[in-house]
């Protein structure tokens, strides 16, 4: 059936406060079983997507997390018809943030084994830079451990140009989620951020970013690597600088 009141609450999963659009998830959770899963997915496909909604487009994409949980329940329904919105929307000709969205989509209910997304994600973070190539190499290295030779390089050379506060913390945490022992391509671009962090980044963030991408270091480097000769330096420097008080200047 058709439900003009479900029109109203995926409406709602699109604007307001978290708090509002989490109580709006809630009401979706009730009523979306009662509706066509296609008209559904059709719905959350324009709040997502709709250029109409001008002032969501400045929105980081994780800040659509009730939207996205919508499209991951409505497609245990229709799985094709929720993949071919995001496929449609990794697409090269639309805006960067609907790539975006669709990428950081692709994390809630994509399977690793799916060729077709798995290759449009890829495609899409080759082309990309900044926010969109860091967030298509998380969904990449989310779903599937084998695409981890060609998304880690993307994360780590991002990092090294510069990022948002935010997607710095992303590219981050995918070091720490999935870095591996002994990547010297890791070890590398970590010793670059934390030398030219203290100059790139001068809010009160800047320390906790720093301690990350410290922590991210010690997981990735084997002692064999922190004693060796250039490295030895470049580690204990690093280390000075992640540890230094938040209130210390930039350095």
């Amino acid at each position: 059936g058709h439900f003009p009141s479900l029109e109203r609450i995926i409406s709602s999963l699109n604007s307001g406060g978290a708090e509002d659009r989490w109580e709006a998830f809630e009401l979706f959770v009730r009523l979306e079983g009662h509706c066509d899963a296609e008209a559904v997915i059709g719905c959350l496909e324009a709040a997502l997507f709709d250029p109409k909604f001008r002032e969501q487009q400045q929105e980081h994409p994780r800040s659509q997390g009730p939207l996205y949980d919508s499209l991951k329940l409505t497609s245990q329904r229709h799985d094709n018809a929720a993949r071919q919105c995001l496929l449609r929307h990794l697409d090269v000709d639309v805006a960067v943030w609907q790539q975006a969205r669709a990428a950081t989509a692709a994390r809630y209910f994509v399977r690793g084994d799916d060729v077709e997304m798995m290759e449009a994600l890829e495609a899409c973070m080759l082309r990309s830079q900044k926010l969109l190539a860091v967030t298509c190499a998380s969904a990449l290295l989310s779903l599937a451990v084998e695409t981890y030779s060609k998304a880690m390089p993307v994360i780590c050379a991002e990092l090294e140009k510069g990022l948002s506060e935010t997607d710095t913390h992303d590219a981050l945490a995918q070091v720490m989620d999935h870095g591996r022992e002994g990547d010297e391509h890791i070890i590398r671009s970590l010793l670059r951020f934390l030398r030219k962090g203290k100059r790139l980044l001068r809010s009160p963030d800047s320390a906790k970013l720093l301690r990350s991408a410290w922590n991210g270091l010690k997981k990735v480097a084997t002692p064999q690597l922190c004693r060796k000769g250039t490295y030895e330096v470049l580690f204990a420097l690093a280390s000075k600088l992640a540890t230094k008080p938040s209130g210390d200047g930039p350095g």
